[in-house]
Parts: structure tokens; sequence; C-alpha cells
């Protein structure tokens, strides 16, 4: 049994860390006694695209994103906190769908960082409706925050502000 592990990286180290060394172990042990083997698919690492161009590195990695939460149907868990995240382009993401099945195109209507087109690739089957959870991190205090905190855990921007609000909202309740 896999679950696909959605989050923006920058920001959600500790949360991704404490899911695979706190939460992991436990529930591992637990499902074991029932005869299933369980593991968390945490893409935070990298994907290789080592010998590839840009455009070509950026749609593997969506790519092996949807791919992967595929495999890990119908489990899935986000993260989200004030980041909206990695922002691929429009193109990308139409290539990307383009390969999946016609009822998933109209996930390439919009630009949308690559955490939000995981989020409703997911939303989007059946499958994942009852199973996927959703972990919101309290807003923090950006004002305390040092420039170089506040260029980890907070938003890049007024729009991509906005639409972190938008996916919490909207999406994941």
């Amino acid at each position: 049994m896999k679950i696909f592990v959605s989050s923006t990286f920058k920001d959600m180290h500790a949360e991704r860390d404490m899911l695979d060394l706190d939460v992991l172990p436990k529930i591992a042990k637990f499902a074991r006694d029932y005869g299933e083997e369980l593991s968390f698919i945490d893409l935070r690492w990298g994907i290789n695209t080592q010998s590839m161009e840009e455009d070509e590195s950026s749609q593997k990695i969506l790519s092996v994103c949807l791919n992967e939460i595929d495999n890990s149907k119908p489990y899935f868990i986000a993260f989200l906190g004030e980041r909206y995240g990695w922002i691929p382009g429009k193109n990308l993401i139409e290539k990307t769908i383009g390969k999946k099945p016609p009822e998933f195109s109209h996930l390439a209507e919009h630009e949308k960082s690559a955490t939000a087109l995981e989020i409703e690739y997911a939303l989007a089957q059946k499958d994942f409706i009852d199973r996927c959870l959703f972990y919101f991190r309290k807003p923090l205090p950006v004002e305390k925050l040092s420039p170089e905190y506040r260029e980890i855990y907070c938003s890049e921007g007024g729009r991509a502000q906005a639409q972190v609000g938008g996916l919490k909202s909207q999406d994941c309740q």
C-alpha cells in the first residue's frame, strides 16, 4: 500500500520528516499485522532529469508526480502552508494532462502550481474522494520572521497567496 504525499517542498520539510520518521513506522507496523506493506511516496528528493532540457525535465517531473498518484490509489496526503509553489506553465500542464484519459482534460485549462495540479488530479478521481487527507499549517506570524525565513515559509506574492487560499478553501474542504 502506497500513500502519495503532496506539498510544496521548500517549506514542508519538517512535516514530511515527521510523517516519514514518526508516523510511518507506527502505521507500517500496524499494517504489517494485517499483512500489508506501507510506504509513503515522497518525491522531494527529486527525479533524475540531469541529461534533459528544462522543458523536458519539467514535463518528466509532472508526469512522474501524476503517475505516482495513480500508483498510490486511493491514498493521498497533502500538506498546505502559505506557499503556492512551482508553477510549471500551462503548456507543460497541457502536455502532461494530454497523456491522461480525457476526463482529466479540464485540469489543463488554467495555469497552476505542481502542488495544485497534484491535489486537483487526486480529487478528480472517485477512488480518492474519501481517502484524501489534508493538513493545513497554522499561518506563521510573518512580521516576526526574518527575511531568510520569509523566503522559505511565506507566499511568493499576492497572486500566489490568493491561489493558496483558494486551494485551501475550495479543493480541500
